[in-house]
């Protein structure tokens, strides 16, 4: 598989900050981080791909821990 290249091409960086937010309890900043990084993910791999589907997972239990606590 060849290496990403363009926009989606450093994300892993932005998920790593995006749970040290999470965790220090920072959601509200970690939910931003995972937010701004999806439209670069969808351009560099597609709606539909894993890594799209992976991210929309992580916001998707940050928000429902949010909401629950």
């Amino acid at each position: 598989r060849a290496p990403v290249r363009g926009p989606g091409r450093d994300y892993r960086r932005y998920l790593l900050i995006a749970q040290l937010l999470a965790t220090g309890g920072e959601v509200d900043q970690a939910l931003a981080e995972l937010e701004g990084i999806r439209p670069l993910l969808v351009e560099a791999f597609g709606a539909e791909s894993t890594q799209v589907r992976n991210l929309n997972k992580q916001i998707g239990r940050l928000r429902a821990g949010t909401a629950a606590g």
